[in-house]
């Protein structure tokens, strides 16, 4: 079953959805059939959640098939990348969702960076802490909300204390997490700073979650600074993540055709774009991307003169 859904995942990074669908069924079926195999099992499914069903499934219907997986992992399985790498699906899972911030889910995270080290797993450790500092930033008040220095994870201190290889991998990581902050409380400085990041990054990743959330804020970024001086360079990048949106979208997934639209919106402003925008976040579920593009839409109507409109759109973000 894995060999069979490992090819699978070759079909869909391929954008042979169909073809790649029909190979995960194929080893599904082979799976349920030794399912005394827990171990295989439950990888066979974590491998086909985290890369292939995400491609056509909402990250919120995949988000408890997942967390079980790292249950059954964590219960029959000696593999720590697996079952720690569960988790990092899990939680890009739950981001991309958009689903709440709250106890529950910095709980689980406080529970697995206990277990990464338990595992001597420092990598795994220093990206579940990078999680909740995300979170925290994003929940509490603080002077430099874009900024890895709190409670859960203080970015340059581990950062030194990392090889070179390790040191690449954990910055790439934060600086997709530091670009979503700097898009959300709009500081632009720093949103230069993480594309200049990327500039240098390969831009694929065999986890689509992750890589969806990645793609997702360079895109809204690189077009949010369009017009500024000396970010001309950044409409590339942005447009390779259009295109990234729009080629999934074409082949039916449900979480792209939300990004695709706002980052079009980001774009090409207009109120016929962030209208079907924020429809579209809004159809999807996506309360997090919904709040943001009626934001970004009260910004633009400012240019407009229409103050009016602008400032329902402005309160209209802020009770989401």
């Amino acid at each position: 079953p894995i060999i069979l859904v490992t090819h699978a995942i070759v079909l869909a990074d391929q954008g042979k959805m169909k073809t790649a669908l029909e190979m995960y069924n194929v080893s599904f079926n082979l799976a349920e059939k030794i399912h005394d195999d827990k171990e295989n099992y439950a990888f066979t499914r974590m491998l086909a959640y985290g890369c292939i069903l995400c491609r056509e499934q909402s990250f919120r219907s995949l988000v408890e098939p997942i967390f079980q997986c790292h249950k059954d992992l964590k219960l029959v399985s000696g593999n720590a990348e697996a079952i720690l790498g569960s988790m990092t699906i899990y939680f890009e899972s739950w981001f991309a969702a958009g689903l709440e911030l709250g106890l529950n889910i910095e709980s689980k995270l406080r529970l697995v960076e206990e277990l990464s080290e338990n595992l001597e797993r420092s990598w795994f450790l220093a990206t579940f802490q990078t999680y909740r500092q995300f979170v925290l930033n994003l929940r509490t008040r603080t002077s430099n909300p874009t900024e890895f220095r709190g409670e859960a994870f203080r970015e340059e201190e581990v950062l030194k204390k990392m090889n070179s290889k390790a040191r690449c991998m954990a910055v790439r990581d934060s600086s997709s997490l530091r670009l979503q902050l700097a898009f959300i409380f709009w500081d632009e400085a720093v949103m230069a700073q993480m594309l200049n990041v990327f500039a240098d990054c390969p831009l694929k990743d065999r986890s689509v979650p992750i890589l969806h959330n990645r793609l997702c804020f360079i895109g809204l970024a690189a077009f949010g600074l369009r017009k500024k001086r000396g970010c001309e360079s950044f409409s590339k990048i942005g447009k390779n993540c259009l295109n990234h949106f729009e080629s999934l979208m074409r082949l039916g997934s449900s979480n792209a055709t939300p990004v695709y639209c706002f980052l079009l919106a980001m774009k090409c402003p207009s109120r016929d774009t962030f209208n079907t925008a924020i429809r579209a976040c809004a159809y999807a579920g996506l309360t997090h991307l919904e709040a943001m593009a009626k934001e970004q839409y009260a910004l633009f109507l400012y240019t407009e003169n229409d103050e009016l409109l602008a400032n329902d759109y402005l309160t209209s973000s802020y009770l989401l």
